[in-house]
């Protein structure tokens, strides 16, 4: 009975734990990590059936990576639940009367600013524009969705290739959630799908939001994906408010990894600014962001950014000492291919 009581105890506190890394932010890093963690138990286990045949470096960089890595994966996890602690209290701090009219306030600066409701409108059957967009619904979605991967390949080449811009994208990449923590508390607004929608607070719209939303018909793929958020929406529960609206996170981490994954390899501006620019239109399109929240979004990440640039001068050595090994690992790879490539 008490072990039973023991592992219902762990289980909880494990998902406890998941619950609030995920909230600070960590599920847009799941390839990273799931990528890092294949390497480093792959990797260590080749070291160490080297060091059984008395290789001494292979068992230095056993412990080397397995140590280094292990430190660095800790400290990270650490900082995405300290993040997902900091949300969660965010979420419960404001009351359902001030996430309404802030939320409302957003809305009716989209208005003033375009002459329209941005996310409204876009699925409006009097936009003339709304075919295209139908067309690229698809390419739209999936940028919007498709974020994690980004980062995290980005994140992977950038530690195999360039330790100061992996270390300086990573401090950035930080920085940019926690500059916006004072504006999630004091600009606490859920976002347009939450609130005119789904109305979920039960919020009866103002005349022109209503007229925007008699012509709202999102086509068949946008529906199928808000019936998704749907079921993962949780703002009104329990006086929680999902306020993460402004600044835009999906805008600001983009924004990090698009400026270091171009800093990283030019070339690459040819792919990741058009995927930049179809995800800023995603958070508009899938209703999970109002339209001024995008330029907050890049105005945040461009000072954490900038103020990256002064502070993460110099990677941590278990960073280097990380890099350092999967160099060692890449130039071996080419000897070893070199082998079987004609000459």
């Amino acid at each position: 009975m008490l072990y039973y009581k023991i592992m219902a105890f762990i289980r909880e506190i494990v998902l406890l734990v998941l619950d609030n890394i995920i909230s600070g932010g960590g599920m847009f890093l799941i390839l990273f990590f799931l990528v890092f963690f294949i390497y480093v138990i792959a990797r260590v286990f080749f070291f160490f059936a080297g060091s059984f045949l008395g290789e001494k470096s292979a068992r230095q960089n056993a412990t080397t990576l397995l140590a280094s890595g292990a430190a660095t994966f800790v400290i990270l996890l650490c900082i995405f639940f300290v993040g997902g602690v900091v949300v969660k209290k965010l979420d419960s701090a404001p009351t359902k009367d001030e996430v309404i009219r802030v939320s409302n306030q957003l809305m009716e600066i989209d208005r003033r600013v375009f002459g329209i409701y941005p996310p409204l409108w876009i699925h409006s059957r009097a936009n003339f524009l709304k075919p295209a967009f139908d067309r690229a619904s698809s390419l739209i979605i999936s940028s919007y969705t498709m974020l994690g991967i980004v980062i995290g390949f980005v994140w992977l080449s950038a530690l195999m290739a360039d330790v100061a811009i992996f270390y300086r994208m990573a401090t950035a990449f930080f920085l940019s959630f926690i500059l916006s923590i004072p504006f999630w508390y004091m600009i606490p607004a859920i976002s347009p799908f939450e609130l005119y929608t789904e109305n979920v607070l039960g919020v009866e719209p103002s005349h022109r939001v209503a007229s925007a939303l008699e012509t709202f018909d999102p086509n068949t793929e946008t529906r199928a994906v808000f019936d998704r958020l749907r079921h993962m929406n949780k703002s009104g529960e329990n006086n929680s408010f999902g306020i993460t609206t402004i600044p835009s996170m999906h805008i600001a981490w983009a924004t990090v990894v698009v400026y270091f994954g171009i800093m990283l390899y030019s070339p690459a501006a040819f792919i990741l600014i058009p995927y930049y620019l179809f995800n800023a239109v995603g958070t508009v399109y899938l209703l999970q962001h109002y339209a001024v929240d995008i330029p907050a979004g890049m105005l945040i990440a461009g000072v954490a950014i900038a103020i990256s640039s002064y502070i993460s001068k110099t990677a941590p050595r278990s960073i280097v000492a990380i890099h350092n090994v999967i160099r060692e690992d890449i130039r071996t790879m080419k000897n070893f291919l070199q082998r079987f490539l004609p000459r």
